[in-house]
This record gives C-alpha cells, structure tokens and sequence, in this order.
C-alpha cells in the first residue's frame, strides 16, 4: 500500500486524494477535498478545511492542519518518519510490474541511476566487513532518533533524500507509468548521489557512532528503492562498480 493511502485509511472520514507537499520538510500529505466541497456548497474552502479538521480523527503521530486556501494537510512526526524509514529496509526487491517498459534510456542518466545503486551497495558492505553495520533480515532496529524523539538525519540533503523515498513508495505502490517510475529513479539517484557529497558517514563512526548507522540506514532504504524501481523498469540493479 503506498504511504499516501496508508495515511488515508487511518482516518475516520475520508480526506483522500492525497500527495506529498513540495515542501521538503516536515513530510506532509494534501488533501483538495475542502475545495471541493466548498465549491459544490458555494462556501470558504478555509472554513469548510476548518470543519473537516475539527472533526477528523488521525492516528497518534500524525497531526493535521488547515491552509488559507483550504487544503488539509497531514504532517508526520519525527517518530513516524523513523518507523517508515525502518520499514523500507525490508521492502521486498524482486518485484516487476506489468507496465510497457520502454527499455531505451538515456545513456548517461541510466549509468548514474546503476552506479549510485552499486555505490550505495558497496558502502554497506564496507560498513559490515569493518563490523559497523550489519545488513540483515529482519532488518535490525537502527537508531533512527535521539532519546528525545529527534531524528538524527537533519541535514537538508538528508531530509531531501527522505522526501523521494516516500515519493518512490508512492509511485510503485499506484502502478505508475514506466516514464514517471524512471523520473523517480533518476531524482532519487541524484538525491542519493547529494547526500553522500554532503554529508560524511565514516569519519562518524569515530565521532558520533548512532548518526553514522543512520546514515547508513537512509543508504540501505535508498538502494533498496532504487533495486526495486530498476527492477520495475527491466533494467539491471548493478553491486559492482
């Protein structure tokens, strides 16, 4: 189930369709439905959004909150982004979809999408042979937070990179076009490919030991996307550079 239905489902009243909002920070969801109705009732869409969300009950970690222009929006809490984020270190990659796969690709942005896969691949093996990291399953539980509930991954190319996992999740969930899958390969790779420039996750091992894991653990949750979108798409998900 995509994240986009799994937060429509949650709730007592329906507020679907929902999408990701541009923002890269917190993760939040949109909801139109306030504009709609208030153009079928001839009223606000402010006050009809504010009616809505005065009577929508959501599930603990997620709040929602109102626009001027009347769009509902769903916020994540940092402790339900870790959750999701742990949950995707055991997606299954073996996965193909029935979709018409045009197999030509642009040379050079199918070898970034195949090298940041294989570089991302190569990283945690690295990381388990000095006994950093262990890669297993079930996954285990990585120290996503602080002990006051924060997440540890604050950077903004941190913080971008989770934004297009969930996107990722969304768009394989809802069986996209081949075309939009590859759109997401594609800025999914070169988000990976920013944060591993930005931010460094060796030199933490010695430093700061839990953001070193997590760091890692947002490159598992990446290279596992990206496998399973290639796999999507017919193309090959490279361990080797």
């Amino acid at each position: 189930m995509s994240l986009s239905r799994s937060i429509a489902t949650s709730l007592c009243e329906p507020i679907a369709p929902l999408r990701r909002h541009s923002a890269q920070w917190p993760i939040c969801y949109e909801s139109a439905i306030a504009r709609k109705l208030a153009a079928q009732q001839q009223r606000s869409p402010a006050v009809v959004a504010a009616e809505i969300a005065a009577t929508v009950t959501v599930v603990e970690g997620w709040q929602i909150h109102t626009s001027p222009s009347g769009l509902l929006r769903l916020q994540a809490s940092e402790p339900n982004i870790a959750a999701e984020l742990q949950r995707l270190l055991a997606v299954p990659t073996g996965c193909t979809s029935e979709l018409h796969v045009e197999r030509s690709r642009p040379p050079d942005q199918l070898f970034r999408v195949q090298y940041v896969h294989a570089r991302c691949w190569m990283l945690l093996q690295s990381a388990g042979r000095e006994g950093w990291f262990e890669r297993s399953l079930p996954p285990p539980a990585l120290p996503w937070l602080t002990r006051k509930g924060n997440l540890r991954l604050q950077q903004q190319a941190e913080r971008q990179a989770i934004g297009l996992l969930f996107d990722a999740v969304d768009a394989l969930a809802l069986e996209q076009t081949s075309d939009r899958l590859w759109k997401q390969a594609v800025s999914l790779s070169c988000q990976l490919d920013a944060f591993h420039a930005a931010c460094r996750i060796w030199s933490e091992f010695k430093e700061d030991l839990p953001l070193a894991q997590a760091r890692l653990g947002l490159t598992w949750a990446g290279q596992q996307l990206l496998q399973v979108l290639l796999n999507a798409l017919d193309l090959d998900a490279p361990k080797l550079l």
